[in-house]
């Protein structure tokens, strides 16, 4: 993290993109900094209404959108890879959110969870 940051030196040696990307698209299909040349995926997810005030005012990706109310809170989607950092942000909001769609992601939450659950045992 930057917090973490004791010195910042310049280096003779540039960073190059590989031919065809730009930063533009490096990280269009991700959250978080670690790119990807996986396919997103379009992945709804349920925010109970408190909640989804937070989600509406910070998106987690530019792709979200929010389809509407449901039950006691809103449907959101989003187009982008399931990567370890869009888990940790869906882990981040507990029993706030909920993932919806599609099964294969739901099912790797649900992994995911039942490993934590799993460590306090």
């Amino acid at each position: 993290g930057l917090e973490r940051m004791v010195k910042v030196e310049r280096l003779a040696e540039q960073f190059k993109l590989r031919k065809g990307e730009s930063h533009d698209n490096m990280f269009a299909n991700v959250i978080g900094l670690f790119e990807s040349e996986a396919e997103p995926v379009v992945i709804r997810f349920w925010s109970e209404e408190y909640h989804a005030h937070f989600v509406r005012s910070v998106p987690l990706h530019a792709s979200q959108q929010e389809l509407g109310k449901e039950g006691k809170g809103a449907l959101f989607e989003l187009s982008v890879v399931p990567n370890y950092e869009f888990f940790q942000t869906m882990l981040m909001m507990g029993d706030k959110v909920r993932i919806v769609s599609p099964e294969h992601v739901r099912t790797e939450m649900k992994a995911l969870i039942a490993g934590m659950l799993a460590s306090y045992r």
